[in-house]
């Protein structure tokens, strides 16, 4: 609290004020009375605390693109915070944009706070966690037996599926929150395309088609380019088949779109050198699944067309949180959001 501006100060007051118990015996000339009072020599009296406040206040602001922020560390940094007594302000301006990036997690953290303190977090930009990688298209390597070649599992090289979108706010400590703005969790990937092969031709020869790339994961920010704010989703790379026979290949999936645009890639289409994929018979590989945009979960995969043999095609990821701790957040008002909350 703050004491009276006016009138009368009880010791018990001034006490409270300094987290003390109300019957402790205090002296004007103690350290803490005069820090209080804002005079740490000369005359000092009772009627030198009025409208004095023993709590901090600290205020913090982005407003350009960052890269997952941590606000407990931004207070310390200020040189003012004391635990248990500080009010912050967290305000992210509307060309504040937070990011998040795979190795470093969320867009923003807010945790290790002391009981005490009070957090407040007013929103009128955006804060999206980074964007799923999309899924490898699957792929199946087969030489001719005779020639010193090993035949791999099949079962090795299905489609990969797409990673999980990131999260946009991690919370561990009780926070206030004002949305203005957008929080949103990350798009997944897309899952690889299933590949595929085709019977022997007549020549006793066997041929594969390569099955697509995943689709980059939408939504995350900025590319691995730090200072661009956080990360969208990779595309998945597209299966190439054996160099020495030329059916059908994968393309790569498109990278998710960031900072403004918010939308999953494209997942890698097929290229076939001649119909159907494949020489000795049989199709085309399956194309890889589309990454989701911001909050969505990514698609899977397709199947070949494969009438011999197919392996399974990769699962889209799921969508990014766009809060997680969310049993801390007291919701002022709640904007626009995207995605799941835990």
């Amino acid at each position: 609290m703050t004491l009276p501006a006016s009138g009368s100060i009880s010791a018990s007051q001034v006490n409270t004020e300094l987290a003390l118990a109300s019957t402790v015996q205090i002296s004007f000339s103690q350290t803490t009375f005069r820090a209080l009072a804002g005079i740490l020599s000369g005359d000092i009296s009772m009627s030198s605390l009025r409208g004095k406040s023993n709590r901090k206040s600290i205020s913090l602001t982005i407003s350009s693109v960052t890269n997952n922020y941590n606000a407990y560390s931004s207070a310390v940094a200020t040189g003012n915070y004391v635990a248990g007594t500080t009010d912050i302000t967290i305000t992210v301006t509307s060309s504040g944009f937070i990011g998040g990036g795979r190795a470093a997690g969320p867009a923003m953290t807010i945790s290790g706070f002391t009981a005490g303190d009070t957090v407040t977090l007013n929103n009128n930009g955006s804060i999206i966690g980074y964007g799923g990688d999309g899924g490898r298209g699957g792929y199946a390597i087969y030489t001719q037996p005779g020639t010193g070649y090993t035949f791999l599992d099949f079962a090795t090289y299905s489609g990969a599926n797409g990673q999980n979108g990131g999260t946009g706010i991690s919370l561990g400590f009780a926070t206030t929150i004002n949305n203005a703005g957008t929080i949103a969790g990350g798009g997944g990937g897309g899952g690889g395309g299933s590949n595929q092969y085709s019977a022997p031709d007549s020549k006793s020869n066997t041929y594969f088609a390569s099955g697509g790339g995943g689709g980059g994961g939408g939504g995350g920010l900025g590319t691995y380019i730090t200072n661009l704010g956080g990360y969208k989703g990779l595309g998945g790379a597209g299966a190439a088949n054996d160099p020495r026979w030329t059916p059908g290949y994968g393309l790569d999936g498109d990278s998710g779109q960031f900072y403004g645009s918010y939308l999953g890639g494209a997942g890698g289409g097929v290229v076939t050198s001649v119909a159907g994929g494949s020489i000795g018979g049989g199709g085309a590989g399956g194309a890889g699944g589309a990454g989701g945009n911001i909050g969505q979960a990514g698609s899977a995969g397709s199947p070949s067309n494969s009438t011999f043999y197919n392996n399974n095609a990769g699962a889209g990821g799921a969508a990014g949180y766009y809060i997680s701790g969310g049993s801390y957040a007291t919701w002022a008002a709640t904007g626009t959001r995207y995605g799941l909350a835990g």
